[in-house]
């Protein structure tokens, strides 16, 4: 069976070229700054760093991440077999001013947190999903399930912004009502940003 790269029939420097040309046509748009969001391989999350960081555009880095149910271990993107504590340093060093988990369901957020708070000290943010597995099928008009209520999420945002983390929010399936409970439950202000490893 042919591999994806084969069945896709575009070489490496192509695809690093589209993203670049994506990362340039956005900030042509005008945006402020951008977001690496990247399910796919470490590679390819490399790839999107590079591309962000040669805009010269400040950029945040975002990791997907799973935990695997027979061991625990934390994993990234949907079905990587990359370690999370083996990959997050090597992605970081291609650049990024804040590292996020994001799309990732609540308990597999915390374990990744523990993991990103001993590998990397500068900014952290996280944006979790509600452990969505009807992507394909929920229409736009339907409401979709959510077992936290916005209570126990802005209960657990707050536990987060104690540990260091300074942007909250919500990915698939934490709509307005959870948005707001963020609001109204989080400081006014924060802690200092933490500082990266190696710097001065």
């Amino acid at each position: 069976m042919a591999s994806l790269r084969e069945r896709s029939r575009f070489t490496n420097e192509q695809l690093q070229a589209n993203l670049r040309e994506q990362a340039e046509t956005l900030l042509e748009a005008g945006v402020d700054f951008l977001l690496a969001e990247s399910t796919g391989t470490n590679e390819h999350r490399k790839w999107v760093s590079d591309a962000c960081r040669a805009t010269g555009a400040p950029f945040w880095v975002g990791f997907k991440c799973h935990r695997e149910a027979n061991d625990g271990t934390v994993k990234t993107g949907y079905l990587s077999h990359d370690r999370f504590s083996d990959v997050l340093e090597d992605v970081m060093s291609h650049g990024g001013a804040l590292l996020s988990v994001f799309h990732t369901g609540i308990d597999d957020t915390n374990a990744a947190l523990e993991i990103a708070r001993k590998n990397w000290l500068g900014p952290l943010g996280v944006y979790p999903d509600a452990e969505r597995e009807d992507y394909m099928t929920v229409r736009h008009d339907q409401t979709v399930e959510n077992r936290h209520s916005p209570e126990q999420f802005a209960a657990q945002a707050r536990k987060w912004v104690e540990m260091g983390v300074q942007v909250v929010g919500g990915c698939c399936g934490y709509g307005p009502r959870y948005i707001c409970a963020l609001r109204d439950a989080l400081p006014q202000k924060i802690a200092a940003p933490r500082r990266a490893i190696g710097a001065a």
